[in-house]
């Protein structure tokens, strides 16, 4: 017999995760409630500048390079950046599908797929919509037509305002 959850699931009424949305979207352990001053003390080696923290190779984890935290309340904004730039050669950023899995994992399939070109670039961005928060996956098609990863775009959701 199916669980009352496994049930409405089985059914399609449950697309995402939303109970995990509720509580806040977040990646690799930072998310919008995360402080700049306690999060750049986790990447002692990385330079930091004015809300952004350019995360050095020896310190990157998930494929994040660059962080970005800037704003409060309403304008509070989260952007971590997969861009890696070694010495030589183009920049490196990890494929779209695998950060959508790992995303996917913990608050379900994406809201919104949303494909458009922005001056030269395809993009192609994933957006998940909790309660309060937004999360969206910018993604890019790159050398080959492959969809690669270049950020994650955390910010609260505007409020409703009912008519």
């Amino acid at each position: 017999m199916l669980r009352p959850a496994a049930a409405l699931c089985a059914l399609g009424l449950i697309a995402s995760a939303p109970g995990l949305a509720a509580q806040g979207f977040s990646y690799a352990g930072i998310g919008l409630r995360t402080g700049f001053d306690s999060l750049a003390g986790t990447f002692p080696r990385s330079q930091r500048s004015d809300g952004y923290i350019y995360v050095s190779a020896d310190e990157a984890r998930h494929h994040i390079y660059g962080i970005e935290i800037s704003g409060s309340g309403e304008t509070r904004r989260v952007r971590l950046s997969f861009e890696r730039r070694g010495e030589a050669g183009p920049p490196q950023y990890p494929g779209c599908a695998a950060v959508q899995r790992d995303l996917a994992g913990r608050f379900g399939e994406p809201t919104e797929v949303r494909e458009f070109n922005e001056e030269a670039m395809e993009r192609s961005d994933r957006r998940w919509q909790g309660e309060t928060e937004e999360l969206i996956l910018i993604c890019f098609r790159g050398t080959g037509g492959h969809l690669y990863a270049e950020a994650v775009l955390m910010y609260p959701r505007a409020p409703r305002r009912d008519r």
